[in-house]
């Protein structure tokens, strides 16, 4: 509406609409992570698994309780650094970790790829400071 003020209660960052769906990509998430540490055999992606699985369990939880930026922010980072980590043991030969080098269609590792993309778009663009009033804006500056 022309003219209205946007309040800060306004914010992606804060609205139910956007932290319900990322607290549903979230437990995918750490659900996927959960079950991959349990067929985990080399140590290091044991601890990945497992810190990626709690890294976005706790996230989830904080979008849920009173403190929805610091889910965005934790949720946002634990994705995007299991989505490196995913891109490093396929595009590189990692000792101990043979297996992973070249298997980019693995079901479970692709699932996780689109479900951390989301989760790190959704991050980002709600911590930015988005509200629907700007960007209702800025596309009639455009």
């Amino acid at each position: 509406m022309p003219g209205s003020s946007v309040t800060a209660s306004d914010a992606l960052a804060e609205r139910w609409e956007w932290r319900l769906p990322a607290v549903g990509l979230l437990l995918a998430a750490t659900a996927i992570h959960a079950y991959e540490a349990t067929d985990a055999d080399v140590p290091f992606l044991l601890v990945g698994f497992i810190a990626s699985a709690v890294g976005t369990g706790t996230a989830a939880l904080l979008l849920v309780a009173r403190a929805p930026r610091l889910g965005w922010a934790l949720g946002g980072l634990t994705a995007l650094l299991t989505f490196v980590g995913y891109v490093v043991t396929r595009a590189t030969p990692i000792p101990t970790d043979e297996d992973d080098y070249g298997n980019w269609l693995e079901l479970l590792g692709v699932v996780s790829l689109v479900v951390e993309a989301i989760i790190v778009v959704m991050a980002v663009w709600a911590l930015a400071g988005a509200t629907p009033g700007r960007l209702r804006r800025s596309d009639r500056a455009g």
